[in-house]
């Protein structure tokens, strides 16, 4: 499985920010992360056994952002995953 690239550059990203704002500020309450890892703990998990990543907060963080979308949420996990330092490198033999 590979990763999509977005393209629209500075515009785009400024445009899904703001409609992102408007969907918030439309919503009457926001879900809170406790929330979510206290009610969704099987879809946190699912999150994050799909994006290799073992962070519950961080999992229902994403869900959270994702507004319930898992494909998303495991998308962000392991894009966020991708920029972490690696901490041991394997010797070829």
């Amino acid at each position: 499985m590979g990763y999509v690239a977005v393209k629209g550059g500075k515009q785009a990203i400024e445009a899904s920010l703001d409609l992102i704002e408007l969907k918030r500020a439309r919503a009457a309450q926001s879900i809170d992360v406790t929330s979510i890892l206290e009610n969704m703990s099987e879809l946190v998990n699912q999150v994050m056994s799909e994006g290799s990543l073992w962070d519950p907060e961080l999992a229902a963080f994403a869900l959270k952002q994702a507004q319930g979308s898992v494909e998303e949420a495991v998308f962000l996990v392991r894009g966020y995953r991708s920029t972490l330092e690696r901490k041991y490198t394997s010797r070829i033999i």
